[in-house]
């Protein structure tokens, strides 16, 4: 990976020396699964669970979505999901309808840096 490439989406908040840690420190492994991200599904699943109340594909989603961003070293993504995480899980689903809104703007931000060639 390119250094202005590597220092791109380490400003879009992208901890990359852990996720290449997690990769066995294999750069084109790691390149391959972020570039993958943006093509993920279970971003939409979990939009589309919240607005039809289906708690518990919402639950699944966000669970997936914490993992995947997690060991991509998506740092504030990973904390997003794991605050829903904890939301759906308790019954709040108030609250976690509301901390969608920051999740998305997070994994938006991402998808975009990730999208845009950075």
């Amino acid at each position: 990976m390119e250094q202005n490439r590597w220092d791109a989406l380490q400003n879009a908040g992208i901890d990359l020396p852990d996720a290449l840690r997690r990769m066995a420190g294999n750069t084109e492994l790691l390149e391959k699964f972020l570039m993958r991200f943006p093509e993920d599904d279970n971003f939409g699943i979990l939009g589309r669970a919240l607005d039809g109340a289906d708690w518990d594909t919402a639950l699944i989603a966000v669970h997936t979505l914490k993992g995947i961003s997690g060991n991509l070293g998506m740092g504030r993504l990973c904390q997003c999901c794991c605050r829903m995480v904890e939301q759906l899980r308790s019954g709040d689903t108030a609250g976690a309808r509301a901390s969608y809104n920051e999740l998305a703007g997070v994994y938006r931000a991402l998808c975009g840096a990730l999208k845009g060639g950075v």
